[in-house]
Order: structure tokens, then sequence, then C-alpha cells
């Protein structure tokens, strides 16, 4: 007994004398531009430009309503040449666009196996392009699956099976 005694004192001795103090020094935040922008098929095109914050930063509404870019130009130019400069305005699908700082089309419409080319210019005079292009076939769900394994729960695990071609790059969104 005394044995056991003497090891547990030992391990315990051990594992409390063993606590090394670190500091760690973080790097000072260099605030960079952030782009968010979406053409779907039939829906007009969506782009968010904003400023990131501190991991640190007290994070408010004016918070984050300061870190919106609002004074962009932005445009949006399809394949066949059709170009618009996308206005601060609403839509649902952000939450900056629910608060009108969204620059968002009116004319310009995604249409399936066209590209689009994306052009922003800050303030500062930084330039910012992307293209994207919505593919021409569209995916066709397969199946859906819905497992309930407690009846008396409100969640359930959904499965939605489709079939992709693996020899192009395709990006699918489904909402529940």
């Amino acid at each position: 007994m005394k044995k056991i005694a003497f090891f547990v004192w030992i391990t315990v001795g051990l594992l409390v004398s063993c606590e090394t103090p670190i500091s760690i020094t973080l790097p000072e935040h260099s605030t960079t531009t952030v782009v968010e922008g979406w053409i779907e098929n039939g829906q007009h095109p969506v782009v968010i430009v904003s400023h990131s914050m501190d991991y640190y930063s007290s994070v408010g509404m004016d918070a984050i309503l300061a870190s919106v870019e609002k004074n962009c130009i932005v445009k949006v130019t399809d394949s066949d040449g059709n170009e618009e400069q996308l206005q601060l305005g609403f839509t649902y699908d952000h939450i900056f666009g629910l608060l009108n700082a969204a620059y968002v089309g009116k004319s310009l419409v995604g249409q399936p196996g066209k590209t689009y080319y994306l052009y922003i210019e800050d303030t500062a005079g930084n330039i910012y392009t992307s293209t994207t292009t919505i593919p021409q076939n569209t995916v066709q769900v397969d199946s859906v699956k819905i497992n309930i394994e407690h009846p008396e729960d409100t969640t359930a695990l959904g499965r939605i099976y489709f079939t992709d071609n693996s020899s192009t790059y395709d990006c699918y969104r489904f909402f529940t």
C-alpha cells in the first residue's frame, strides 16, 4: 500500500511540476479586401466588397457596416459582350444585401453556358478581376433519401444523390 501511495505522489508531482508558461506575440492585423460574388442561372449578379477585421476586434453592427466598401466601381460582363455596372442595393442573399450594401445587377441574368467577367476598382485604385462560367448542363437529382432515427426528434439526415460529370469542375448548391 505504501508503494502505491508513493507512486501516486510521484506521478501527481511530475504532472503538476511540468507546466511551462508560454508567451505568444500575435502579428499585427493588416486589412485585406474581401470579395464575395455570384451569378446563378436565372439570377442577377451580386457582389459584396468588404475589408477583413482583426480577429480580436469588437464585433457589432457598426463595425460590420464600417467594413463594407460602398464606393467601388463593380462591373460584370458576359461572354456576349453585355456589360452592367452594379449598384448598391437590396438582396435577400446576404446580410449586407439586407442592409442595402451589396452591389446588385438589374439587367444581366445568369444563363447556362455563358462566361461572366467581374471587374472591381476600389477607392484606393486597386483592381480585382475574376471569371466564372455557368455550366451548360445542369445536374439532375437522381434520388433523395431521408433517415429519421428518432421520430420524436425534429432532426433528420437527408442525402441527395446525383451523377456529376467528373471531367468538369462544377459547384452545386442545394437549399433545404
